[in-house]
């Protein structure tokens, strides 16, 4: 039986099941199902009563983290194979990622103001010794969700913390200092998709197209002021608000080139068979066709910032539901 469902995933691969490119591939938003997402809610909220009473937070932390190369082409459950298209975004600069930032930031401080929480101006920062020893560069490349690195971009302005262990002493210490709640914002930003159609767990095809998503696992953390003086047991100092599907949008970006060569197919149906023919060891069904996604600037930016908005709008509602 193992003999037959290998055979079955290597002739997928040597290309008896069509990889096909598509304008419009929109991802998986069914909950569970093969390949599909973890069964969760569109945004899961935890510990809301943190939010509850307060009026003005001080944003240290606020990243964009965008996918430029080997975009996650699927997004499961803890535990789940990580699903990855091989490809790389063209035509798009750094600055062009900072200004998309900046415009994200901006509609966050405005949706907080809206649901009555003033978000402090990062000039109110210079009060905190400990916010001062952060790095001030805006934008670096560092791992990230589903596999792939992901260029990481900070608000103008805003410093970046490299401290991943102490980060629950570091955010004590800036509430301390500042004397407000903090937020801690993490959003993350895909650009195509990727859909398997299968019969009996034989996949019979894979699409893959041009897909803007602000992933599953982007989320917000409302670190509350208040509810951090609770004594003794305290489950709800800290509030979260995390997507639990993407928000996305199917407009093109540009023209999609597939960039594979007879090497890297014999080279991919090579590995994948040692996988299989391993014991214990299970293989990832994935789109294994290299690909370029030259996109436009301009597109880019005007898509992104409006994927960017959706998704921040509903977590901010999501995160604020109970003032």
């Amino acid at each position: 039986m193992r003999f037959i469902f290998v055979l079955s995933v290597l002739l997928v691969l040597s290309g008896c099941a069509p990889v096909k490119q598509s304008d419009n591939v929109a991802p998986t938003v069914e909950k569970g199902g093969f390949m599909g997402l973890s069964k969760t809610n569109d945004i899961e909220v935890n510990g809301a009563n943190a939010v509850k009473g307060e009026n003005r937070a001080v944003v240290p932390y606020f990243r964009v983290a965008y996918y430029t190369e080997n975009n996650p082409g699927g997004f499961t459950g803890n535990g789940g194979d990580k699903i990855v298209i091989r490809s790389e975004l063209m035509g798009v600069e750094s600055d062009t990622l900072q200004r998309i930032t900046d415009e994200a930031y901006k509609n966050f401080v405005d949706q907080m103001k809206q649901k009555g929480i003033e978000v402090l101006p990062l000039s109110s920062l210079k009060k905190s010794p400990t916010y001062q020893t952060f790095k001030g560069e805006s934008q670096y490349k560092d791992k990230a969700l589903f596999g792939p690195d992901a260029i990481y971009v900070a608000p103008s302005g805003m410093k970046m913390s490299d401290t991943k262990i102490t980060r629950g002493l570091e955010i004590g210490k800036i509430m301390n200092e500042m004397n407000a709640s903090l937020m801690d914002v993490t959003l993350y930003v895909t650009y195509l998709s990727q859909r398997v159609e299968s019969t009996l767990r034989v996949v019979t095809g894979i699409s893959i197209g041009q897909t803007t998503s602000v992933t599953p696992g982007s989320v917000m953390q409302f670190y509350g002021l208040e509810a951090s003086k609770c004594k003794g047991y305290c489950p709800n100092t800290v509030a979260s608000a995390r997507l639990g599907q993407p928000v996305y949008s199917t407009e093109q970006l540009g023209e999609l080139r597939e960039t594979t060569t007879a090497g890297d197919k014999a080279g991919d149906i090579a590995v994948a068979a040692l996988t299989w023919l391993t014991p214990n060891q299970n293989a990832k069904f994935n789109n294994t066709n290299r690909y370029e996604l030259h996109a436009d600037a301009a597109k880019y930016e005007k898509v992104v910032t409006g994927v960017l908005k959706e998704a921040t709008d509903k977590l901010v509602s999501s995160l604020t539901s109970a003032q």
